[in-house]
Parts: C-alpha cells; structure tokens; sequence
C-alpha cells in the first residue's frame, strides 16, 4: 500500500491514542486540502503488512489505527486487507475520507469508525461542519463528533 507517512495521534479519536497512517493519493482534490501534497498517487512508500507488522511492534501504545490522508480508500484491496489484518490483531480502525459514507459501505467491514465527506475548511469537531461521524456497534450508527469520547470508553 502507498503510505506517505506515520505518527502517533491524540485527537483523532478522542480519548483514544492512534497510530496515524497517512494513506498516499486521492482524487478529489478538496478546496483548501490539508494535505495537498498526498493527492498525487506516485509518491509515498510501498508498505507492506510484514513490514507494518514490525512498525505495530514499534508502536505499542496505540489500540486504533486511524486512516488519513490523501484516502485509503482508493487503495481498496490493500485499504481491506490491512483492515483485516489491523483487526486480527485487536485494532480498532477508524478512517478519515473525503468520500461519502453509502458510497464506500462495502470497504468498511474491518472499520469501526468513520468521518466521512470531502473537506470544506470546518473540522469535524463544528457543528456546521459537512462531514459526517459513523461508528458500529451492532449497526452502523451515524453520531456527533463531540460524543465519541463517551462513546468509545
């Protein structure tokens, strides 16, 4: 998979500590993108899930993965395998994508959270905000952003 990079996060989820995995490419190319230079889908490195298992022993403290980026998305066969992967290993897996949730419901069966819809310049975290919070329990449950924290305990 073409990941442009990976760090731990705090907020992404609230609550929770995340390993970040910034996926590389994506095609929407959203006004006012914070990550324009991971639109373009011949650049980042090739990451394998032998190699991703050394960097999960590397990062210990992380339960989630959060997807970012560019979109994982667009990398569905590899998006689904590492998500596979990430939950054999008891992962969490969250995704941040500029796609709309009903388009993308056959990626997310190894998801557990998604913030969905392309970025208009208001964070998740507003109420005017166009993006949308989904998170499974027994169903897909659409939620807002500032109830994740309690949710998620």
């Amino acid at each position: 998979m073409k990941i442009a990079s990976i760090s731990t996060g705090f907020i992404e989820v609230p609550g929770q500590i995340c390993l970040n995995i910034y996926a590389q490419g994506c095609k929407l190319s959203c006004k006012g993108c914070q990550n324009p230079e991971l639109q373009k889908f011949d650049a980042g490195e090739d990451i394998s899930i032998d190699e991703m298992s050394i960097i999960l022993k590397e990062h210990t403290m992380p339960k989630w993965i959060c997807w970012g980026g560019g979109d994982a998305t667009y990398q569905s066969d590899d998006f689904r395998a590492f998500n596979k992967f990430f939950k054999s290993r008891d992962y969490k897996v969250a995704l941040y994508t500029g796609q709309y949730f009903q388009d993308i419901k056959d990626l997310l069966d190894d998801v557990d959270l998604v913030i969905d819809g392309p970025w208009e310049g208001i964070p998740v975290i507003e109420e005017s905000s166009n993006q949308k919070v989904y998170i499974k329990k027994k169903e897909w449950e659409q939620v807002d952003f500032s109830s994740l924290k309690d949710l998620l305990k």
